[in-house]
Protein backbone atom coordinates (compact mmCIF):
# COMPACT_ATOMS: atom_id res chain seq x y z
CA UNK A 1 0.00 0.00 0.00
CA UNK A 2 3.00 2.48 1.01
CA UNK A 3 4.33 1.51 -2.76
CA UNK A 4 1.00 2.18 -4.54
CA UNK A 5 0.84 5.45 -2.43
CA UNK A 6 4.11 6.63 -3.59
CA UNK A 7 3.52 6.16 -6.95
CA UNK A 8 0.39 8.40 -6.94
CA UNK A 9 2.27 11.50 -5.01
CA UNK A 10 4.90 10.52 -8.15
CA UNK A 11 2.09 11.33 -11.01
CA UNK A 12 0.97 14.45 -8.66
CA UNK A 13 1.55 17.56 -10.61
CA UNK A 14 0.03 20.15 -7.96
CA UNK A 15 0.06 20.23 -3.96
CA UNK A 16 -3.20 19.85 -3.79
CA UNK A 17 -3.34 16.91 -6.33
CA UNK A 18 -1.01 15.25 -3.06
CA UNK A 19 -3.42 16.56 -0.48
CA UNK A 20 -6.16 14.09 -2.42
CA UNK A 21 -3.93 11.57 -2.35
CA UNK A 22 -2.88 11.15 1.23
CA UNK A 23 -6.58 12.01 2.01
CA UNK A 24 -7.66 8.38 0.62
CA UNK A 25 -4.65 6.45 2.36
CA UNK A 26 -4.99 8.23 5.52
CA UNK A 27 -7.33 5.45 7.03
CA UNK A 28 -5.99 2.59 5.15
CA UNK A 29 -2.63 2.88 7.12
CA UNK A 30 -4.17 4.32 10.43
CA UNK A 31 -7.20 3.24 10.65
CA UNK A 32 -7.24 2.71 14.81
CA UNK A 33 -7.38 6.53 15.06
CA UNK A 34 -8.10 9.57 13.58
CA UNK A 35 -5.50 12.63 12.25
CA UNK A 36 -4.96 15.31 10.08
CA UNK A 37 -2.53 16.86 7.77
CA UNK A 38 -1.38 20.46 8.61
CA UNK A 39 0.89 22.46 5.88
CA UNK A 40 1.96 25.62 6.93
CA UNK A 41 1.11 28.58 4.59
CA UNK A 42 4.14 31.10 4.28
CA UNK A 43 1.89 34.06 3.57
CA UNK A 44 0.83 34.37 7.04
CA UNK A 45 3.24 31.25 9.06
CA UNK A 46 -0.11 29.39 9.85
CA UNK A 47 -0.68 25.56 9.23
CA UNK A 48 -3.94 25.02 7.78
CA UNK A 49 -5.45 21.50 8.13
CA UNK A 50 -5.28 19.87 4.14
CA UNK A 51 -6.54 16.54 4.37
CA UNK A 52 -8.01 14.20 7.83
CA UNK A 53 -9.50 10.95 8.62
CA UNK A 54 -11.76 9.40 11.13
CA UNK A 55 -12.67 12.28 14.15
CA UNK A 56 -13.70 15.36 12.45
CA UNK A 57 -10.58 18.40 13.41
CA UNK A 58 -12.47 21.01 12.31
CA UNK A 59 -11.85 22.82 15.91
CA UNK A 60 -8.16 23.32 14.96
CA UNK A 61 -7.98 23.41 11.21
CA UNK A 62 -5.49 26.45 11.52
CA UNK A 63 -3.14 27.18 14.00
CA UNK A 64 0.66 28.79 14.75
CA UNK A 65 3.25 25.69 13.93
CA UNK A 66 5.22 27.01 16.96
CA UNK A 67 2.35 26.12 18.73
CA UNK A 68 3.14 22.31 18.45
CA UNK A 69 5.95 20.71 20.08
CA UNK A 70 7.08 18.29 17.48
CA UNK A 71 7.14 21.07 15.31
CA UNK A 72 9.53 23.33 18.31
CA UNK A 73 11.89 20.41 18.31
CA UNK A 74 11.43 19.03 14.92
CA UNK A 75 11.46 15.44 16.24
CA UNK A 76 7.68 13.40 16.38
CA UNK A 77 6.11 13.87 19.99
CA UNK A 78 3.83 11.43 21.55
CA UNK A 79 1.64 12.38 24.73
CA UNK A 80 -0.12 9.82 26.45
CA UNK A 81 -0.21 11.23 29.81
CA UNK A 82 -3.06 13.73 30.69
CA UNK A 83 -4.94 16.68 29.34
CA UNK A 84 -2.84 19.04 32.55
CA UNK A 85 0.32 17.91 30.80
CA UNK A 86 -0.05 18.75 27.60
CA UNK A 87 2.67 21.38 26.04
CA UNK A 88 1.09 21.77 22.30
CA UNK A 89 -0.90 24.52 22.74
CA UNK A 90 -2.90 23.30 19.53
CA UNK A 91 -4.36 20.14 21.41
CA UNK A 92 -4.32 21.99 24.48
CA UNK A 93 -7.19 24.63 23.15
CA UNK A 94 -9.25 22.13 21.55
CA UNK A 95 -9.17 19.07 23.89
CA UNK A 96 -11.24 18.73 26.57
CA UNK A 97 -9.69 18.08 30.10
CA UNK A 98 -12.78 14.75 30.74
CA UNK A 99 -12.07 13.75 27.01
CA UNK A 100 -8.07 13.41 27.04
CA UNK A 101 -7.16 11.21 24.10
CA UNK A 102 -3.26 10.06 23.55
CA UNK A 103 -1.84 12.52 20.48
CA UNK A 104 0.89 11.63 18.40
CA UNK A 105 2.69 15.04 16.16
CA UNK A 106 4.75 14.34 13.61
CA UNK A 107 6.83 17.17 11.80
CA UNK A 108 7.20 17.28 7.72
CA UNK A 109 10.51 19.10 7.23
CA UNK A 110 13.35 19.56 4.77
CA UNK A 111 16.45 20.69 5.64
CA UNK A 112 15.26 22.51 8.83
CA UNK A 113 12.88 24.19 6.74
CA UNK A 114 9.26 23.43 8.39
CA UNK A 115 6.73 22.44 6.11
CA UNK A 116 3.81 20.60 7.93
CA UNK A 117 2.52 18.17 10.30
CA UNK A 118 0.78 15.04 10.91
CA UNK A 119 -1.28 15.06 13.65
CA UNK A 120 -2.91 11.26 15.48
CA UNK A 121 -5.29 10.98 17.88
CA UNK A 122 -5.90 7.49 19.68
CA UNK A 123 -8.05 5.80 21.89
CA UNK A 124 -5.24 4.15 24.09
CA UNK A 125 -1.67 4.74 24.68
CA UNK A 126 -1.01 1.12 23.21
CA UNK A 127 -2.12 2.26 19.74
CA UNK A 128 0.68 5.14 19.38
CA UNK A 129 3.59 2.49 19.56
CA UNK A 130 1.70 0.66 16.63
CA UNK A 131 1.42 4.13 14.19
CA UNK A 132 4.77 5.70 14.89
CA UNK A 133 7.14 4.45 12.80
CA UNK A 134 4.65 4.12 9.90
CA UNK A 135 4.07 8.17 10.49
CA UNK A 136 7.91 9.17 10.52
CA UNK A 137 8.00 7.00 6.98
CA UNK A 138 5.14 8.76 5.49
CA UNK A 139 6.03 11.98 7.00
CA UNK A 140 9.50 11.80 5.72
CA UNK A 141 7.54 10.70 2.04
CA UNK A 142 5.59 14.01 1.92
CA UNK A 143 8.02 16.21 3.13
CA UNK A 144 9.83 15.25 -0.44
CA UNK A 145 6.91 15.35 -2.25
CA UNK A 146 5.68 18.58 -1.21
CA UNK A 147 9.78 20.33 -1.22
CA UNK A 148 9.92 19.14 -5.01
CA UNK A 149 6.70 19.73 -6.16
CA UNK A 150 7.43 23.63 -4.62
CA UNK A 151 10.61 24.36 -6.30
CA UNK A 152 9.37 23.02 -9.51
CA UNK A 153 6.51 25.75 -9.40
CA UNK A 154 8.89 28.25 -8.33
CA UNK A 155 11.41 26.99 -11.54
CA UNK A 156 8.08 27.03 -13.72
CA UNK A 157 7.17 30.64 -12.30
CA UNK A 158 10.73 32.20 -13.03
CA UNK A 159 10.39 31.45 -16.58
CA UNK A 160 7.48 33.40 -16.65
CA UNK A 161 7.64 35.88 -14.89
CA UNK A 162 9.63 39.24 -16.06
CA UNK A 163 12.33 39.91 -12.53
CA UNK A 164 11.96 43.23 -13.06
CA UNK A 165 8.21 43.95 -13.00
CA UNK A 166 6.78 40.61 -11.45
CA UNK A 167 4.27 40.69 -14.49
CA UNK A 168 3.38 37.62 -16.71
CA UNK A 169 6.01 38.11 -20.13
CA UNK A 170 5.65 36.82 -23.78
CA UNK A 171 6.37 33.62 -23.32
CA UNK A 172 3.46 32.91 -20.80
CA UNK A 173 1.55 35.50 -23.25
CA UNK A 174 2.11 33.04 -26.39
CA UNK A 175 1.08 30.09 -24.23
CA UNK A 176 -2.06 31.41 -23.04
CA UNK A 177 -3.74 33.57 -25.71
CA UNK A 178 -4.73 30.67 -27.80
CA UNK A 179 -6.79 29.33 -24.61
CA UNK A 180 -8.27 32.14 -23.59
CA UNK A 181 -9.45 33.29 -27.04
CA UNK A 182 -10.50 29.84 -28.10
CA UNK A 183 -13.02 28.82 -25.53
CA UNK A 184 -14.91 32.50 -24.83
CA UNK A 185 -15.04 32.22 -29.21
CA UNK A 186 -16.67 29.07 -29.09
CA UNK A 187 -19.12 29.88 -26.04
CA UNK A 188 -19.57 32.70 -27.85
CA UNK A 189 -18.08 35.46 -25.31
CA UNK A 190 -16.53 38.64 -26.22
CA UNK A 191 -13.12 39.08 -25.98
CA UNK A 192 -10.49 42.31 -24.80
CA UNK A 193 -7.41 42.92 -25.83
CA UNK A 194 -5.76 46.24 -24.02
CA UNK A 195 -2.14 47.30 -25.30
CA UNK A 196 -0.55 49.64 -22.66
CA UNK A 197 2.09 52.36 -23.67
CA UNK A 198 4.10 54.48 -21.45
CA UNK A 199 4.80 57.83 -23.72
CA UNK A 200 8.13 59.28 -24.02
CA UNK A 201 9.14 56.37 -21.96
CA UNK A 202 12.48 56.57 -23.86
CA UNK A 203 13.37 60.17 -23.07
CA UNK A 204 12.65 59.29 -19.26
CA UNK A 205 16.01 56.62 -19.58
CA UNK A 206 17.83 59.49 -21.71
CA UNK A 207 17.40 62.20 -19.15
CA UNK A 208 17.29 60.31 -15.77
CA UNK A 209 19.11 56.92 -16.85
CA UNK A 210 18.47 53.37 -16.60
CA UNK A 211 17.80 53.27 -12.23
CA UNK A 212 15.00 55.76 -13.13
CA UNK A 213 13.39 54.00 -16.32
CA UNK A 214 13.45 50.40 -13.87
CA UNK A 215 11.47 52.39 -11.29
CA UNK A 216 8.84 54.10 -13.99
CA UNK A 217 8.98 50.34 -15.32
CA UNK A 218 8.20 48.85 -11.99
CA UNK A 219 5.41 51.48 -10.74
CA UNK A 220 3.02 50.89 -13.80
CA UNK A 221 3.21 47.34 -13.58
Amino acid sequence: MLIKMGELLKRCLTIEDVYSVFAQYGADFFPQCGGGLYVLNKDNELSELVAQWGVPLADEAVFAMEDCQAVRDNLPYVHVASAEEITCEHVRMTMPSDSFSPYLCVPLSYQNEKLGLLHFRFQTSLEVKNCESMAVVIADLLSLVIINLRLREQLEMRTVLDSLTGLFNRRYLLETINRNIFHPERREFPVAVIKIDIDGFRNINDEYGFAAGDFVLKQMG
